[in-house]
Order: structure tokens, then sequence, then C-alpha cells
């Protein structure tokens, strides 16, 4: 007889699991008389004689089917296990088939995704960094890296090269979430191996993130910068502390700047998730500021950098240092709540972020405009002393008025 016995198939399909037998064919053969059903292995007395072999190779072959069971299980580019992808890793795990992989080259494969990849600015130039390091690498070590002998030991030892450079927590962390991205993306297209997978080494850990209280607001906005970049700074750090809106929303905030009656404002949609509609209320120091016309808005980098320049001026340097666009956002959420005055649903609504699962319900019931919304806010924060707000002034008694 044949030496055959079954495997549970395990089949994945949008999110459920179904089961069901595979039959495996050990092409071994062994007399009905010799073979134990209940165990599925041949009898002691045959063992005995065969000096186990033939256990031992039912054995392997049960340990490699069980193996390429699970590596299809926890890859996340396999939607559905059937038997002829099972049958396909297991040959491969055995020896009875070996893959012809492309030699795809790391270095060039990642350069061209950027080439041709619809991403931004920001992500692109990360991505070009990691490209440079990896071809320091490959000098360093005089090798060429190919995806389909990229290992978890490859990758490691990238990592390990990473360390004498000095590079902060955060870039490294994100040298590792590309490399392991272009893995992925490459053992998606049958680049690598099916069963190869990568473990992150390096786990990112978040720095305590610094907001400016009122008192360093203040003492920003009362700084008179002596060159034409700097004040173009300011214009800027006052817009983005005085909205809370992201850099990537600043274009549309200019754009769409408005003078109303009572109070002027920006109405636009925001950039990122959940991508509502926003409008933003100018406060009294925006209006000033864009008085005489509106900012240069450089790239995010450059910008962050004449922040950070900007507020060495006039605060500590351990605070200035860690300045960015998004420290200003931070500021304002936090400032506003600080106030105790400001539900937190009218902010939520000004600022475009979204409740949690256990806020949706009352979020659901909140009808009110946008420009209804937005004139509580600022009714509410004309209302509020200016001491609570290190002196700064937020709305003309005028305004306040004319809201009334």
């Amino acid at each position: 007889m044949v030496v055959a016995f079954s495997f549970k198939e395990v089949c994945s399909s949008t999110g459920n699991r179904k089961y069901r037998y595979l039959r495996l064919n050990t092409g071994l053969q062994i007399s009905p008389d010799n073979w134990d059903r209940q165990s599925m292995r041949p009898t002691p007395e045959f063992s005995a004689k065969d000096g186990m072999k033939m256990h031992l190779k039912i054995d392997k072959q049960q340990q490699l089917m069980q193996r390429s069971i699970d590596a299809l299980i926890e890859s996340s580019f396999v939607d559905e296990i059937t038997t002829e992808r099972l049958k396909e890793v297991f040959e491969i795990k055995s020896g009875k088939s070996k893959t012809t992989l492309k030699k795809v080259s790391v270095l060039e494969d990642i350069q061209n995704w950027v080439e041709k990849g619809d991403c931004s600015e920001l992500t692109r130039a990360s991505y070009n960094a990691l490209a440079l390091t990896l071809d320091e690498y490959e000098d360093y070590h005089s090798t060429e890296l190919f995806w389909h002998q990229f290992t978890q030991k490859v990758f490691d030892s990238f990592l390990q090269f990473l360390q004498p450079k000095n590079l902060q927590n955060n870039t490294i962390w994100a040298y590792q979430k590309r490399l392991v991205a272009c893995f992925n993306r490459a053992k998606k297209r049958g680049d690598v191996p099916i069963a190869r997978f990568l473990e992150k080494r390096f786990k990112f850990r978040s720095q305590p993130k610094i907001y400016l209280n009122w008192e360093q607001i203040a003492a920003v906005l009362a700084f008179q910068p002596k060159t034409e970049q700097l004040r173009n700074a300011k214009k800027l750090f006052t817009i983005l502390a005085m909205t809370g809106i992201r850099y990537s929303d600043l274009k549309r905030f200019l754009n769409n700047y408005e003078e109303g009656t009572a109070f002027n404002f920006s109405n636009f949609k925001a950039s990122k998730h959940p991508n509502s509609e926003l409008l933003m209320p100018a406060f009294l120091p925006v209006k000033e500021a864009l008085k005489d016309g509106c900012p240069v808005v450089p790239i995010n980098a450059r910008l962050n950098v004449l922040l950070k320049t900007l507020c060495s001026q006039v605060l500590p340097y351990e605070i200035a240092k860690q300045v960015s666009c998004h420290t200003l956002r931070r500021s304002f959420i936090s400032n506003f709540l600080s106030l105790a005055v400001v539900p937190e649903h009218i902010l939520a609504k000004i600022t475009g972020h979204s409740f949690g699962q256990e806020r949706r319900v009352f979020q659901g019931y909140n009808r009110i405009s946008l420009f209804e919304n937005c004139q509580i806010f600022v009714r509410l924060v004309s209302a509020v002393d200016r001491k609570e707000m290190a002196g700064i002034e937020m709305v003309r008694f005028v305004e306040h008025e004319l809201m009334n």
C-alpha cells in the first residue's frame, strides 16, 4: 500500500477560516500488515527491523507540511490558502522543487520605486536617504544586495551598520520601517521567497512631546525679528499657533482666507484623515500678521528649522530646539483646552479631529454648522480674561459687539 496521511488544510477568505483535510502521499510503500492505522505510522515490529527509517521520514514530512501551512497562515500576502499553493510551498521546503526567483537589486528597486511611486516629497526624501545608506552599506561590505538573498541576518547586519553613525532613534526607526515596506512589496511581486519574513529589531519609542504655553507664545509674538526670513517665519508661527492647522493645510488656509463681518476665517478641506471640511477663525494676531500680505511657505523641513531659529531668540534653547509645525498645532489645542471654557467637541470641529468610538453617538447629535461652531468658539474665547492668555489680545471689543 501507498503510505499517505491527512493534514488539516486551512483556507482563509474574507477573514473567515475554513477547514478541510488534505491527503498527502509520502511516496513510500508498505504492506498493510506492517501499518498501524491508529498511529498512522509503521508497526513497532516493522520499525524495529527498519531501524525507524520510514517512521522518521514520515515525521520529517509531517513537520515540513506543518511549517508550510504555518508560513502561509502567517503571510500577510496570502488571501486564500489553496491546495496547490500549499503543495508548492511544501515541495520547496522539502527540496523537490527549486525556486527560480529573479535577481532584483535592492538598491535599484528602491530607487525605481522613488522615481515612479506616487508619494509626498517628504516620503521621497526619506526613501532617498535610505537608498544612500544602503549604498554605503554595500560599499563597506563589498557586496550587492538582492531581494531573493535578503534574509533576517542581512537585515540585522544593516541595522548594526547604522549604530556607529550616531543617528537619531527616529531616523533608525524610519530606515527600518521603509526597508521592511520595500521588502514586503518585493515579496508581493514574487521576488522574495514566500516563507521568508523580517522581524523588526528596533522598536520605536515616541519621545515626550512639548507644547508652548501662552507665556511662551506671547514672548515670540512680541519679538521683532531683524531679518526678512525670520519676519516671514514669525508670520507662519503666528498662523500655526493661533489656528492649530497642520503644515499640509497652510497653503489651503491662506488661499481660502476671507474677511467676515464678525471675524475673519478660512474655509477649506483638510489634507489628512478624517479629511473633513474645516472653518478656522482668524484671531486678531493672525489678522495683523496677514495685513500686508500672505507669507511665503517653505518646505516643511526648512520651516521647522526657521521656527527653531525664531524661538531660540526668546526661549531657552532646550525648548526652542524641539519646536516644529506640529508643536504649534499641539500648543493650540493644549492652550485652549487649558482655558476650561472651550468644550472639547467645539475644539475638535475647529481642528478637524475625529472622535473615538465611545463619543461618536454624541457627535452624531451635534448638528450645528461649521460657521455656528466657529462663532461659538470665538464668542467663548472673547469672554476669557486676557490675563489667562498671557495678555494676548485675541478678539477686539468691536468684534464681540458685532457677534452679539
